[in-house]
């Protein structure tokens, strides 16, 4: 996590407890209420996992930054990540006002390929380099949609589908037969879901009216009969089609991003 405490770029990172960061992230924004805050969770690829390969990275006391994706052209090290390595022999080596030269710019933006750099300074402004591969939802700016409520259950690495069938080297059972043998989930398709309780920070048991879930009335699509279709930008997206005005999220959505963004966990 990258934010400014009193004029003065800091960087929390976390490893090992979620909790943990989001309540010094609730702290960031009670204290530091006017600065912008980057946050970025990150996947090892290159060199050791540990706290000095987290990002953010600070590049000189003015200039702060996060990275999604690789950068296959910066030097290799079996101890550092591409990032770190990024930042020490490239970053810092550059004027302090590369970012505003063109020709500079032009440079950096080959050297990096497909990555994304959101940099903060200390004058509270953030700069995006290859913002459009990224997109705004919700006054904030993603690398990706990794963000969003995912369709799938993670088994050892393996994306399977909630809907669809997995076996379970526990059980042995396919399809959603080895949830009827764990006592915390065995309603789980049927009248409880699982919600993540912001005050308390814990995954909550919750009954929930199947009705109104498969209705999801919040969804502009699901009943649209008397609603104004227009052509706009969906703000998901960012594609130009037909939408709708999503009173949930506020910002008008496609169809294909409103059944997303509604899809129940």
């Amino acid at each position: 996590m990258l934010y400014l405490a009193d004029g003065v770029l800091t960087i929390h990172k976390e490893m090992k407890n979620f909790d943990s960061f989001y309540k010094h992230y609730l702290g960031v924004r009670d204290k530091h209420k006017d600065s912008q805050v980057v946050i970025h969770f990150r996947i090892s690829t290159h060199g050791k996992v540990d706290l000095t390969n987290c990002h953010p990275f600070l590049v000189d006391e003015k200039w702060g930054f996060v990275h999604n994706g690789i950068i296959s052209a910066a030097p290799t090290s079996n101890e550092y990540s591409d990032t770190y390595m990024f930042n020490q022999e490239v970053l810092q080596k550059l004027p302090e006002d590369w970012m505003f030269n063109e020709g500079i710019y032009e440079l950096v933006l080959d050297y990096i390929g497909s990555s994304k750099l959101l940099f903060l300074n200390t004058n509270n402004e953030a700069y995006i380099i290859n913002e459009e591969m990224g997109l705004w939802d919700l006054g904030c700016w993603f690398s990706n949609r990794t963000y969003k409520p995912s369709s799938y259950y993670d088994f050892g690495g393996k994306q399977v589908a909630k809907t669809g069938t997995a076996i379970t080297p526990s059980t042995g059972k396919w399809g959603a037969d080895w949830l009827d043998d764990d006592d915390d989930m065995k309603d789980w398709n049927d009248s409880y879901d699982y919600k993540y309780n912001y005050t308390t920070m814990k995954y909550e048991k919750v009954l929930v009216d199947k009705i109104d879930e498969d209705t999801n009335p919040d969804n502009p699509w699901k009943e649209k009969a008397n609603q104004h279709v227009y052509q706009d930008e969906c703000e998901s997206c960012l594609e130009h089609s037909d939408c709708l005005y999503d009173y949930a999220y506020e910002c008008s959505v496609c169809e294909k991003c409103a059944n997303d963004i509604h899809a129940p966990f």
